[in-house]
């Protein structure tokens, strides 16, 4: 069954008579109802009361319901405890429009003053209504209790409320009650006088105005009791600002809740005492707090824009924020503060701060801070974009910045900094930018830890270092790019025990005096594929200053425009592995305080070494095929050389003696290392880098490679050209130093050799030798020195020898290239064109080899020759007399070639030249069988080449000519038997065209050569028939050799100190030889012999030749 309530529509009445009316009590109300009857008061009622006793309302609607209904009404009321309207129990009321002011003068937190109060499930409604107060703890809207389920306690849209006085709040929410407001505008006057207030109870603000003005009066607070039952908050679209200090935005406490969105927060204090100051949003107490696109500003010191902290009796804090920015001014007014074992997490925001001493953003005691996206900018001195810390009792902080871009304006203020006790930074993504002198990039401090994967940091301003590890505390970076722009502003800068770790980074520095790495007081850094890189003036690449500190390297690369490690003091122990270290300014190493490096694994160290005599000890290790390049004068306590290479760069200017370069040690250990040195090789006494041993000892194996810068070669008379050099009571053991390779110039090598006149522990080059061993055993020294000159120029020396028995070879004799002539045959007269063709070839040694054999004679060498000629009798005519002329030509090809032996012992190198020859000849012979014969003959040799033991090849070419004459006359003996006496002359002559290899070239003088043979030969013709004679014989020729000296001039490549070498050609051999010719038919006839020759006279040699036949007659 429906209940209807009845309605009474009231007329117009004053106060005075509604006073009367039954059954309002006369205790100070204006008008009251309890008759559980809805009331429409009449538009535009006016209610007034004013009473000095306590519970002086407007309006009182009470009992179960009770409504009142009206519209424009106006209710004044005065006096303590004073309320324009109360409802009670399940009373409603609703307002349109109209105005309510209470007034009281002695109120007090026991006798509030209301403008609206509703407790105990009653109802109101006010819609465009204005409320004012005046007086302490006069509050305008005030929901008390829990209103019925599905109904709202206070519901106000479109009002205003103003109040005035200490602790007069706009709106409040207390035991549960529950207050709505829309389109509200909401201001408070006084010291603790709060806009909105949830204490136990709900709020709901939409599209508001909240306004405080004094110390102390937060724009809303939303609290619980401190029984573990909180409040609640959602507000969207309101702005909320408040103008006093100490005055608190929002303050979240006391297991409650907010929800914040669309709206505006802002602050503007006064005077901040660094533990409660106008904070844009502060939450406690097991209070949570989620705002979404909200704009919170703060103004005045310690002004935090968000502050969230721990109560230890509650449970955890949090606030949650998105697409927020926050801005604050003033000394110490941090963006966002997670403190006290809270926890905010802030993404997709902007922050911004403007203050000495500020943070964007921090976590403190416990705190955690999590960023995803947006940027924190800082303004002003000691301030910090991103913080982490401890608090006294060493409980660290955390914080995790996804995509954070940051910048800070102004010194001594850091991008990152984690401080005490293990606090913790991580970053991943984003910048860091900072600007002003002092101001670091990223810091850790107090065992405190920053990580940084994917960052770029870059700071400009004096002293501004990119990553600051200090006291104990550590920072790693994963492909992290630094970058510092200002003087002194060091890439990397660890002290006190602190740790750097850089792993796939980059570390730039382009300021004076900015290293790329600063150690200092125990520290140590880590470079894993990173690199360094400084470009200012006198900036090192790592610089370490006092303390013993360490830096280890592996596969990365620093690069210096001052030294590329420089220990200024302390004490710094370097490891590299694949790793590089370059001094652009040509300085590797500079050391005034102590050094202990090793360099391992294909490490690399370009530049020269220093190291302070007064105050330095430096250490270098070198393994595992890395390598030194020596730029400048070095110098080191110590050296070890294990399979790697230490390579003196080459000199500007070679021929500047004073451009060459020292290695002084004070001990060096050589362990399958090389040394690699620059030379001019020249005289004794000629510039060369050195390795100086300084009062120590060197040891072990080492090679020295040598690297001729210029010099043309020379004999080197006294203890040569010093390479290592021993002074103040140094040595060196036997067999320490050795040549890697050949060393040679001009006409000389050169070869090492250990002590001198005045130095035994010495090493110096020389091109003389030491003894000249003769084959069968040594020989004493030779005074002057003897001259060690290189295997090539033997070799070069045989050509032109080679050539000239080339010639011969094709040339031959009369019966060498005819065997026997059957002329005065029935068949040859009666044919008149002849033509032959013949194989011939040769082998042999000449010389006896030997150095003073060399020097006197010329080289000694083995040759082979082998050969093809074929030729036609042109002309043939007999006379009546019998006597016959024959003249034709011929043409040949053969090889030669030659394996000549070195001046010393051994093999120098192989010789060789093919050849074209033509020739034409001319015989006449007698019916007797005496002949005259002449030939002419040229030569082409179209590629003459050698290839020495060292290496060297050359290509050469050259022309030859020969002429001849020869005479025989055999004398009858018996029967088929004759003796043949021989001579003949020979004039040859050769030339070659230059030549040169790596180490020089060579020029040969024509060469002029005359040869004198005088011999006999016996021979027995065999057969009796026409076409079957045959023709043994035998024999023997004494030749002569004569002529001037065959010449060859040795130089640099530059034509430079040419060294003329001399070849005798006068030489005497004896030749024996045997041959059978025979006609193989009418019109052929072939013929096979050999000869064995040797020297006499001294000259050792010996060869032994053959040649093949045929003549066809047609």
């Amino acid at each position: 069954m429906k209940t209807v309530i009845p309605r009474v529509r009231l007329k117009p009445v004053t106060a005075a008579c509604m006073l009367a009316l039954s059954p309002i009590a006369a205790q100070a109300q204006g008008l009251s109802i309890s008759d559980g009857l809805t009331h429409v008061l009449p538009d535009d009622t006016h209610l007034t009361t004013s009473a000095d006793a306590a519970a002086g309302f407007g309006m009182l609607v009470r009992n179960p319901n009770s409504v009142v209904e009206a519209d424009g009404l106006t209710i004044s009321t005065s006096g303590q405890g004073a309320a324009g309207i109360k409802i009670e129990s399940t009373g409603k009321t609703v307002l349109t429009g109209g105005s309510i002011e209470t007034t009281t003068t002695t109120g007090n937190s026991g006798s509030a003053a209301y403008g609206v109060w509703v407790t105990g499930k009653g109802l109101a409604e006010l819609h465009g209504t204005s409320v004012s107060t005046s007086g302490a703890f006069a509050y305008g809207l005030y929901a008390q209790t829990a209103p019925a389920p599905g109904q709202t306690g206070i519901l106000a849209r479109d009002v205003t409320v103003n109040t005035t006085g200490a602790s007069a709040h706009g709106a409040v929410a207390a035991s549960k009650g529950e207050l709505e407001l829309n389109r509200a505008t909401i201001t408070t006057t006084g010291a603790g006088a709060r806009a909105v207030s949830a204490q136990r109870g709900t709020i709901s603000v939409s599209d508001s105005i909240l306004t405080t003005n004094g110390a102390n009066a937060p724009g809303m607070m939303v609290s619980g009791d401190g029984s573990g039952v909180g409040s609640a908050a959602t507000v969207s679209g309101t702005r909320v600002e408040t103008r006093g200090s100490l005055s608190v935005g929002i303050k979240v406490d006391a297991a409650s809740t907010l929800q914040f969105s669309d709206g505006t927060i802002e602050t503007q204090a006064q005077d901040g005492n660094g533990s409660l100051s106008a904070y844009g949003v502060w939450v406690a107490g097991g209070s949570h707090a989620a705002l979404d696109a909200t704009s919170v500003k703060t103004a005045g010191a310690y002004a935090y824009g968000l502050f969230s902290t721990y109560a230890p009796t509650v449970a955890a804090v949090s606030i949650d924020a998105v697409r927020t920015s926050v801005t604050t001014s003033g000394q110490n007014a941090h963006g966002v503060f997670a403190h006290l074992k809270s926890a905010v997490d802030f993404n997709l925001g902007d922050i911004a701060t403007s203050g000495n001493g500020a943070a964007g953003a921090r976590a403190e005691a416990g705190g955690a801070l999590r960023m995803q996206g947006g940027t924190i900018t800082t303004s002003g001195s000691n301030a910090a974009g991103l913080m982490a810390t401890a608090n006294a009792s060493g409980v660290k902080a955390t914080v995790q910045a996804n995509n954070v871009d940051i910048v800070t304006q102004g010194s001594v203020s850091t991008g990152v900094v984690a401080f005490q006790q293990g606090s913790d930074v991580t970053l991943t993504g984003g910048t860091v930018e900072t600007h002003g002198g002092k101001s670091n990039g990223l810091s850790a401090e107090a065992t405190a830890t920053v990580h940084a994967d994917g960052v770029r940091v870059s700071t400009h301003g004096a002293t501004a270092y990119g990553a600051r590890s200090y006291y104990s505390g550590a920072i790693s970076l994963q492909n992290t790019r630094v970058s510092t722009h200002g003087e002194g502003a060091s890439g990397l800068y660890a002290n006190a025990s602190s740790s750097i770790d850089a792993t796939a980074s980059s570390i730039r520095t382009d300021g004076p005096a900015a290293a790329g790495v600063e150690l200092l007081s125990a520290a140590s850094v880590t470079l894993n594929q990173s690199s360094v890189t400084t470009s200012g003036a006198g900036s090192h690449g790592i610089l370490g200053t006092y303390g013993d500190n360490t830096v280890s390297m592996s596969d990365s690369v620093v690069q210096a425009s001052g030294s590329a490690l420089e220990v200024a003091g302390g004490s710094v122990q370097a490891f590299l592995t694949r790793s590089s270290l370059i001094g652009a300014d040509g300085v590797a190493l500079n050391v005034n305080g102590r050094l202990d490096m090793a360099a391992d694994d294909r490490s690399y160290i370009s530049g020269a070494a220093r190291t302070n005599p007064a105050t330095g000890k430096s250490h270098l290790s070198l393994s595992g095929d890395s390598r030194w390049d020596v730029s400048g004068a070095s110098t080191l306590t110590s050296l070890s050389n294990a399979g790697s290479r230490i390579d003196f760069t080459p000199p500007a200017n070679p021929a500047d003696a004073t451009q060459y370069k020292t290695l002084t040690v004070g001990s060096y250990v050589g362990a399958g290392g090389s040394i690699a040195l620059n030379t001019w090789l020249e005289g004794s006494g000629s510039a060369s880098d050195q390795l100086v041993i300084d009062g120590g000892q060197a040891g072990g194996s080492t090679a020295i490679i040598v690297r001729n810068t210029g010099g043309g070669g020379a004999l080197t008379n006294g203890d040569g050209i010093a390479v290592v050099d021993v002074v103040n009571g140094g040595s060196t053991e036997p067999g320490a130093f050795s040549l890697a390779g050949r060393v040679a110039a001009g006409a000389y090598e050169y070869r090492l050799y250990r002590g001198g006149s005045d130095n035994p522990d010495a090493w110096y080059l020389r091109s003389t030798l030491e003894e000249v061993p003769e084959e069968g055993g040594p020989a004493p020294e030779p005074e002057p020195p003897a001259p060690d000159y290189r295997v090539e120029v033997p070799l070069n020396m045989a050509l032109p020898l080679l050539a000239n028995r080339f010639g011969l070879a094709m040339l031959g004799t009369y019966h060498d290239r005819n065997g026997e002539d059957y002329a005065d045959s029935a068949a040859a007269r009666h044919y008149g064109r002849a033509a032959w063709g013949r194989l011939f070839g040769e082998k042999g040694s000449v010389g006896k080899g030997g150095y003073d054999a060399f020097v006197t004679r010329g080289p000694s060498y083995d040759y082979d020759i082998a050969g093809v000629q074929v030729g036609m009798d042109l002309y043939r005519h007999e006379r009546p007399s019998g006597t016959r002329d024959i003249a034709g030509l011929y043409l040949g090809a053969a090889t030669a070639s030659a394996d000549v032996k070195a001046p010393v012992s051994g093999r120098a190198g192989t010789a060789s030249m093919s050849g074209l020859s033509l020739g034409g000849y001319w015989t006449r012979k007698s019916a007797s069988g005496a002949y005259l014969d002449g030939v002419a003959q040229g030569t082409y040799h179209s590629d003459i080449k050698t290839r020495s033991t060292g290496g060297e090849r050359s290509t050469t070419r050259g022309y030859g000519g020969v002429a001849s004459i020869e005479a025989g006359y055999p004398i009858s003996l018996a029967p088929g038997w004759a003796l043949e006496p021989q001579a003949q002359m020979i004039y040859q002559y050769v030339s070659i065209d230059r030549a040169k290899d790596g180490y020089g070239r060579v020029k040969f003088d024509d060469t002029h050569s005359g040869y004198a043979r005088v011999g006999a030969r016996l021979a027995h013709q065999a057969g009796n028939r026409e076409g079957e004679e045959a023709t043994l014989w035998l024999r023997a020729n004494l030749w002569q050799q004569f002529g001037p000296n065959n010449r060859a001039t040795f130089s640099n490549l530059a034509g430079e100190n040419p060294v003329e070498m001399e070849t005798r050609p006068g030489s005497t051999w004896a030749q024996m030889g045997l041959g059978v010719s025979g006609r193989l038919s009418e019109r052929v006839s072939a013929f096979i012999a050999g000869d064995y020759s040797r020297s006499v006279g001294g000259y050792a040699g010996y060869g032994a030749s053959g040649r093949v036949g045929i003549r066809v007659l047609w």
